[in-house]
């Protein structure tokens, strides 16, 4: 298993690097905001932010990092080339900067890595975050026993594509959410697992673990510290007997409930530190309202029933970058058939515990974006609520949807399912990664026209990524069989 985890781990690290690589500086959602939050996240630093006024928060940082989406977001006609034209002098009076709306840890760590180069620096953080992405996958395909690796892995790489990738691969501090969602679930299961029963080594690797994938989820954004709130108390309906049960010794009891309380206590400081809930809960600004005329109730049956379109934006349907990057139909007909895929199977084996855990997940899941787009008097179906707000909530509910009872040796996928996932996926990755290649690589007019960045020629590197999609959706699947029946068990009856 050593082996296997590690070439998933290595695939997904090499896939990820692609997508970092060849997408400009600027080009996830709002890098403008991101990027400068990130340049100044230390505070004055020559060459990087100098502030000029404490309210509102205005700074001077380079024009590259305030300047770079500028040039070819919403302009499908012009790649990502025209961000080597800027000059390399600074622009002052910028205001589009974390002003105590986002938790300030992802901007601190990401701040780490500015240099001189600015070019260099956002490719570094975007490489260091597919790195720690592709360590915790690491980890948890080792450490994990078979219930919980096997819905980690499968949900981890249906929901991860191709939103997933492209935001885990990007400056942006959603990259974090998605990674420490369905990581702190599994780290927390092994913590309370490893007390009085794992080695000591072993524990501390996964209370590393856990701390990296907790400090994830909650530090990126306020919805995602509502996710880990979210989590424990799933885990606790879920495997809440079993634990009690396992906690006759007090010392080991106070253990498994540290991480718990931990990450409660980290998820309240960040939810009522930051200002992130007050404006949503406000309704976003800049989505176009609807009719002022038009009742609340119809607004509110409008928006339950397009309330999908934002699922289905995580497996396709909803355009990359600055919603300007479309995908094929290829990725939207293979994701939704992958997803719909592991709900059914997901549905096979239900307990009470379990139903009861998929509906805390789903409530917030729907009732956040419901609550934007009703206080904003918008539809859910464009705007400023996108999939990805709900990505890591979706990675989680599909996770818990995949934990069963049954023996987890047991696996039902004939080979002809094998063969179908891994080509399907594996032709729908290649195929995004080609859609977000030639958006920002190639030039409508000019297909030879690249930023000099991009190491290979596109034909070459969209070769590349078909055969290492292929290669690590075929361990997914193997890693997904070589399960042995062990761990932790769930809570039933």
């Amino acid at each position: 298993m050593r082996r296997l985890g590690a070439l998933t781990s290595a695939l997904f690290f090499a896939i990820g690097c692609a997508w970092a690589l060849t997408s400009p500086m600027g080009s996830s959602p709002d890098d403008d905001f991101h990027l400068t939050s990130t340049w100044c996240a230390w505070g004055d630093r020559a060459g990087a932010c100098q502030q000029e006024k404490e309210t509102p928060l205005t700074v001077t940082v380079p024009r590259q990092v305030a300047k770079s989406s500028a040039c070819f977001s919403l302009r499908p006609g012009i790649g990502g080339y025209c961000t080597e034209h800027l000059a390399s002098s600074n622009v002052s009076g910028v205001t589009r900067v974390n002003s105590n709306l986002y938790p300030g840890l992802y901007y601190k760590v990401a701040g780490l890595f500015v240099g001189p180069d600015v070019q260099r620096s956002v490719f570094v953080i975007r490489v260091f975050n597919v790195a720690v992405a592709s360590v915790l996958l690491l980890g948890v395909l080792l450490l994990t026993p078979a219930i919980q690796r096997r819905s980690y892995v499968l949900a981890f790489s249906v929901v991860g594509l191709p939103l997933g990738i492209y935001i885990t691969a990007s400056n942006n501090p959603s990259s974090w959410a998605f990674t420490g969602a369905a990581a702190f679930w599994v780290f927390l299961l092994l913590w309370q697992n490893g007390i009085g029963s794992a080695p000591g080594r072993r524990l501390a690797i996964i209370a590393i673990g856990l701390v990296i994938s907790g400090a994830m989820l909650i530090g990126a954004r306020a919805d995602g510290a509502m996710l880990a709130c979210v989590e424990v108390v799933v885990m606790f309906l879920i495997y809440g007997r079993v634990l009690a049960v396992a906690s006759g010794n007090p010392r080991h009891a106070v253990l498994r409930l540290l991480p718990s309380v931990l990450a409660i206590l980290a998820a309240a400081l960040v939810i009522t530190s930051t200002s992130q809930v007050a404006v949503n809960a406000r309704g976003m600004e800049g989505i176009p309202p609807v009719d002022a005329e038009q009742s609340w109730t119809h607004l509110l049956l409008q928006n339950f029933i397009s309330f999908p379109h934002l699922i289905l934006g995580v497996v396709g349907g909803e355009p990359l970058g600055w919603l300007d990057t479309p995908m094929p139909a290829v990725v939207l007909f293979v994701g939704s058939l992958a997803l719909g895929a592991l709900l059914f199977v997901g549905l096979k084996d239900m307990w009470w515990q379990k139903g009861i855990s998929l509906v805390v997940v789903l409530v917030p899941m729907v009732a956040i974006p419901m609550v934007v787009r009703q206080l904003g008097r918008s539809i859910s179906n464009g705007g400023g609520i996108q999939s990805r707000y709900l990505l890591p909530f979706l990675l989680f509910f599909v996770c818990v949807l995949l934990l069963t009872r049954i023996d987890p040796t047991n696996w039902s996928a004939s080979r002809l399912h094998r063969a179908l996932f891994i080509l399907g996926m594996s032709v729908s990755g290649a195929a995004a990664f080609r859609a977000n290649l030639e958006r920002y690589a190639v030039d409508a007019s000019d297909h030879a026209r690249t930023w000099a960045v991009l190491p290979l020629p596109p034909s070459l590197l969209i070769l590349l990524v078909l055969v290492a999609s292929g290669a690590f959706y075929w361990a997914v699947i193997r890693c997904a069989e070589r399960l042995e029946p062990s761990g932790i068990t769930c809570s039933t009856g």
